[in-house]
């Protein structure tokens, strides 16, 4: 369900949960997850990765029936018990690791890394117009565990046609070398963690805020919002890795120019949608999005340049790992933005503005303390002073944007 955001808005208003039961059901994902990771990696890396990834679909489809059937009874329980199911059993990226490393063969041919961006894109999309024109949750749930189930049919055939060919073992589990890694690491290296979190945490923040605030205080449509998610997406997946690519510069300093731009973009957001999707949609584009997916790459590679060279690819999973758990919270997220803040539209700038602020400060004092300080300071400067109100301006750039800009443009 997490991969069709849109449909995200109609779910939690069938289900009728609450922040609390939302908490709850993500402790039943996260915590069995912890434990049962180890255990699906030497169960991948004894019995054969493509098996246990079969079995491993054929458990999260039934997980998926069980949220339907949550939804056409309304039962809080039943969702409950199916968010324990997909903990236990939900490991793909763990075992399509070790299927790369068993059939080298097979996983270059079948490279689901390769397609996960576009399938990705067409997620969101057709969230959006499932959302727009099958406004029932419960059957477009119900298709989708029907497609998990066939997908698993399809791969237990894979993994029966795959059964005799040789594979080579992994010689160490990628899990257990992360866990003991990070265990000898001292205090001020695994401090620099904690921005790359709390940026991962913002950020969710920010993605959460498209099929809340696009959707019931813009007034778009759910083919809008996945639209506006694919855009998101596509800037972080192909365009920041392409900036970082070009630039010649340091880190340190692309950091700061995106948080600039980051920081003005959520302080003035709330006036965008007045003129219109298109302008709001490129606005938020160059603004937001771009400046904001660059922003997760650069201060990635900023912090993983403290560590030694030979620790840096541990050093650049361990922070992939952070951000995953923090948008594991991207429902929480959404569930509270909902219920506290129905109809505002400057809690971009609420969540934006300590999130530029703190990420500055650490790049400019390569101190924690003074980055959560930071983002204190941000976020109580919006309890005392109101956000940018000045209608005249707004209008002004938009008119420029429209207008004066193009005509400079063709001369």
């Amino acid at each position: 369900m997490a991969a069709l955001s849109p449909l995200i808005v109609m779910f939690t208003q069938t289900l009728s949960i609450t922040v609390f039961e939302t908490i709850i059901a993500q402790l039943l994902y996260l915590v069995p997850q912890i434990f049962s990771t180890f255990v699906a990696e030497r169960f991948a890396i004894r019995f054969g990765g493509i098996v246990l990834y079969s079995l491993a679909l054929f458990a999260t489809s039934v997980s998926a029936f069980l949220s339907t059937a949550a939804l056409h009874c309304k039962s809080v329980p039943m969702y409950l018990v199916s968010r324990t199911v997909a903990g236990l059993f939900r490991h793909s990226a763990t075992v399509s690791a070790v299927v790369g490393h068993q059939y080298p063969e097979f996983s270059r041919c079948c490279d689901v890394k390769h397609f996960a961006p576009y399938f990705l894109g067409v997620a969101v999309i057709l969230g959006g117009v499932l959302g727009d024109w099958w406004p029932n949750i419960a059957a477009i749930s119900g298709v989708m565990a029907l497609v998990e189930f066939i997908t698993a049919v399809a791969v237990g055939v894979v993994a029966f046609i795959f059964a005799r060919t040789p594979k080579t073992v992994p010689t160490a589990q990628r899990q257990s070398t992360l866990r003991e890694w990070l265990l000898l690491q001292p205090g001020s290296k695994i401090a620099h963690l904690l921005p790359v979190a709390l940026l991962g945490f913002c950020a969710s923040i920010v993605q959460s805020l498209y099929p809340s605030v696009d959707r019931r205080v813009f007034n778009f449509s759910y083919l809008a919002v996945g639209a506006h998610m694919m855009v998101d997406t596509f800037m972080q997946i192909f365009v920041a890795p392409l900036v970082l690519r070009r630039y010649k510069g340091t880190p340190r300093v692309l950091v700061c120019l995106c948080s600039l731009l980051f920081f003005l973009s959520m302080w003035a957001s709330s006036r965008f949608a007045k003129h219109g999707m298109g302008f709001y949609f490129v606005v938020s584009t160059l603004l937001t999005d771009l400046p904001a997916a660059v922003l997760q790459s650069a201060f990635t590679a900023y912090t993983t340049n403290s560590f030694k060279e030979a620790e840096r690819e541990l050093a650049l999973k361990m922070q992939v790992c952070a951000r995953k758990i923090m948008k594991q919270w991207q429902p929480v997220l959404f569930m509270v933005i909902q219920m506290l803040l129905p109809d505002e539209k400057n809690v971009n700038q609420l969540v934006g503005v300590p999130l530029a602020l703190g990420v500055m400060m650490f790049v400019l004092s390569n101190r924690v303390d003074a980055s959560m300080a930071a983002v204190a300071v941000g976020c109580a400067a919006f309890i005392i002073f109101s956000p940018i109100d000045d209608e005249e301006m707004m209008e002004n750039l938009s008119s420029m944007l429209r207008w004066e800009f193009p005509t400079f443009l063709m001369g």
